[in-house]
């Protein structure tokens, strides 16, 4: 079976505030915990590549590190707003992104940011943005003549989505 491409954000793990603010189904952090990775894992394989476009978790380098243990893929990280240097460091070994970076799937090109408010400049060099931080505010937004497809697990089922699922949520 060929390793598939997934795309995820704002996780959150171990930020007990966020259920309340995002309205999300579950009572404490601990079964947020766990239904996140659940959810991951249940569509994401081991051989996978997961680009994850920030806000991974409220936690130290030890507690990071425990939580990414337990979940499949090889993680492609782009630092988020919430994420900190650790959480950072400890993705640095699986090719880290930076702002504006690539991703091409056949003929499509894609723009891969955290914060969509932000990317309206000169690092945005295609017509479709993956974003993450507006968690539930959005699923898709057109802003000029550009697409910009939020990948934040409250709007995308609580777990990760391929490009194609993204695509055919905006396009007939």
């Amino acid at each position: 079976m060929a390793a598939k491409t997934w795309f995820t954000s704002d996780t959150h793990f171990h930020h007990a505030r966020v259920i309340e603010y995002c309205r999300r189904p579950w009572r404490t952090v601990d079964e947020m915990n766990e239904g996140l990775i659940s959810n991951w894992n249940a569509v994401v394989a081991p051989e996978d590549t997961v680009y994850f476009l920030g806000d991974f978790a409220f936690a130290n380098a030890k507690r990071a590190d425990a939580l990414r243990q337990q979940l499949n893929g090889r993680v492609r990280f782009l630092r988020g707003n919430h994420d900190s240097r650790a959480a950072q460091l400890l993705f640095a070994f699986e090719n880290s992104l930076l702002p504006g970076d690539t991703y091409t799937e056949g003929d499509v090109h894609c723009t891969l940011v955290h914060e969509p408010h932000r990317s309206v400049d000169a690092a945005v060099r295609h017509p479709i943005v993956l974003h993450g931080h507006v968690h539930e505010l959005w699923a898709h937004n057109r802003i000029g003549d550009r697409l910009y497809l939020n990948v934040g697990v409250d709007v995308r089922n609580y777990r990760p989505v391929s490009l194609a699922e993204l695509l055919a949520s905006v396009l007939p």
